[in-house]
Formats: structure tokens, sequence, C-alpha cells
């Protein structure tokens, strides 16, 4: 598998695995680049009382622009793994940008109630959130639990298919023939609906 391709790409489809892989790398590149950064700043490692965490958040807060930078980084390679995980079963990668965008418009209208000390806006908009929340998890347990569809869909074929794939090709056109060679009947046993997204 590609690495650059994994991590970067909006085509095509990934399985559990791979996307469990690219999660785990995120965290520890994550934890590498905090600590890094704590560490040239001199904050204290491993931070144990309130005064260490805030020195922690003040070093981070004096590299603003390399911290953006980087969340920006890590932010493009979640959209990219979970937009490959979510095409696997079948589901547009485009859901991630709306849930983020509804993310966003909910805390907005949460933000606007508590500037203007409406209690309303802020229940109207801590609902939202919650609401939102709850279907991004529902989402996130599909990513990690739901196997992906078997055949070809809109996003591709199947991953690591390969020449597999090909082969299914072949042998599904002789079996289309009223008197296949039994080889290839048998291989194609057990296939059918290939290219068709399943229900």
């Amino acid at each position: 598998m590609n690495i650059i391709w994994l991590l970067f790409s909006f085509q095509g489809r990934i399985g559990r695995l791979a996307f469990l892989g690219a999660l785990i790398v995120m965290i520890v590149a994550s934890l590498a680049f905090t600590l890094g950064t704590a560490a040239y700043m001199g904050a204290p490692l491993p931070p144990k009382s309130p005064e260490d965490f805030r020195a922690l958040a003040q070093a981070r807060s004096q590299l603003l622009i390399p911290n953006l930078l980087w969340m920006a980084f890590l932010y493009w390679i979640h959209f990219a793994i979970s937009a490959k995980r979510l095409h696997d079963i079948g589901r547009s990668g485009w859901l991630n940008l709306k849930i983020f965008l509804a993310f966003a418009g909910a805390g907005f209208v949460a933000g606007i109630g508590m500037g203007m000390h409406v209690d309303a806006v802020i229940m109207v908009g801590g609902g939202l959130v919650v609401l939102v929340g709850l279907y991004a998890l529902w989402i996130a347990l599909l990513q990690f639990f739901k196997r992906g569809d078997e055949d070809a869909n809109d996003y591709g074929d199947p991953p690591g298919a390969g020449g597999k794939t090909q082969m299914e090709r072949v042998v599904r056109v002789f079996d289309a023939s009223p008197t296949p060679a039994p080889h290839l009947a048998a291989l194609a046993a057990g296939g059918g609906g290939f290219g068709k997204r399943r229900a």
C-alpha cells in the first residue's frame, strides 16, 4: 500500500485495519510533536501538577503558527483516511465535512447565546452540539466496525482486490455462457453483483 496515497489522497477505499493503523500513526505523531515542542520550550515533562499543565499550555501557545500548521496537517490526514474508509462502506467522504460544519454551526449558535446571555439560544446550540455529536459517534462506530462492501462500489474496487477483481471479471464473463468450463464455474461460485453497491 502506498503510504502517500493512504495518508493524503481522498480517492479509493481502505479497510478497517488500514484505517485503525493510520489513526494510531496520527496519535503517536501528535503526541511526539506535543512532547517535542514542550521540551523545546522547557515545559516540565511529564506534567504532574496544575502548574505543569499551565506551563505546557503556555509553551504551546508561544509556538502558535507551527501548532496551527501541524493541526491543519493532521486534519488533512484524518479527513483523507476517513473519506476512504467511508467509501469502503458505500458512503460519501463529504460526510466528514458536513459533520465538521454542523459542529461549527452548532458551536457558533451556542457561542452567540453565551455572548447575548440568552439561555434559550444556549440550550438550542447545546442541543444541536449533542445531536451532531451523537451522529458523529454513529459514523465513527460504522468506520471502526462495519465491514466494507465486498464488491466494487461507486468509489472503486475493494481494498486489496487487485488481480483477484480482474479474475472475477473474466470468470463472470465465462460464467454467463450456457456451459462454462468446470474450473471457471467453481471459481465463480458464490460471487454475484459485481460492480454494484450492496444495500
